[in-house]
């Protein structure tokens, strides 16, 4: 379940709601990133396939987690209608989505996340956009 086992202790004391909703969202995603595994590293979770962070969750305050994830342009205005019908609260950047979550809002949204995953792993299909990079904070990007 975990890419790197190294550091489950660290966030199971620092952070352990996020830990939990990171398993939530991995087990929600499950059946559309098959071969997915959570990569616990220093300062976030992410749920990784092939060895590519698809979605990404950091530690905040009160029990809560920042979710992360890429999306291609031609499908942003899609989530963002879909995250605006089920009133989630969302920042949007230019190739990224952010979330303030918990493990309770990925579980009531679970159709939401699901899909999120599903337009995600369409589009990293017909295009490298999930391939660019391996952290969700680097600055150099190939360019395709």
């Amino acid at each position: 379940m975990f890419a790197r086992t190294g550091t489950r202790p660290h966030w199971t004391k620092r952070a352990k709601w996020t830990l939990e909703t990171a398993e939530s969202l991995l087990n929600i995603t499950k059946s559309v990133f098959t071969d997915s595994v959570l990569n616990d590293v220093k300062y976030y979770v992410a749920i990784t396939v092939a060895g590519y962070n698809y979605m990404w969750l950091h530690k905040r305050s009160q029990n809560k987690s920042l979710l992360g994830f890429r999306m291609v342009q031609s499908l942003q205005d899609e989530i963002a209608s879909l995250l605006d019908a089920h009133n989630i609260t969302y920042v949007r950047k230019p190739k990224k989505f952010l979330i303030t979550v918990d493990k309770e809002m990925i579980e009531k949204n679970r159709e939401v996340f699901t899909a999120i995953a599903t337009a995600s792993s369409s589009a990293s299909s017909t295009c490298a956009f999930a391939a660019r990079d391996r952290s969700p904070n680097s600055r150099s990007r190939s360019r395709a």
